[in-house]
């Protein structure tokens, strides 16, 4: 699955214009971060975290702690999935000069 997939799948339901500049350039952002090397998988995993937890309780505020938690696990996985696909084809790309 390709980031702006799941970007968009995690801010359907935010209607204000300025959350989803903010939140999709940030993790966009920390997603650079991880791709130049200069942060680790769970320095940018903890991260999104926080931004998806934020995300999920302004989307759905009465949902159940555990519910949450399963939530953000889902969503941090496949932001990292995301990320860590993307660059490997850029390596790779870089690597054949394609």
């Amino acid at each position: 699955m390709r980031l702006q997939e799941v970007l968009l799948d995690l801010l359907s339901g935010i209607s204000d214009p300025a959350v989803r500049v903010d939140v999709a350039s940030t993790i966009s952002f920390l997603a650079q971060v991880y791709r130049m090397g200069k942060a680790t998988e769970e320095q940018i995993a903890n991260d999104f975290r926080e931004i998806v937890r934020e995300v999920l309780t302004m989307k759905n505020p009465t949902l159940a702690p555990d519910e949450l938690k399963k939530l953000i696990d889902d969503y941090v996985n496949r932001l990292m999935i995301a990320i860590k696909g993307e660059s490997a084809f850029t390596r790779f790309g870089r690597k054949y000069q394609i």
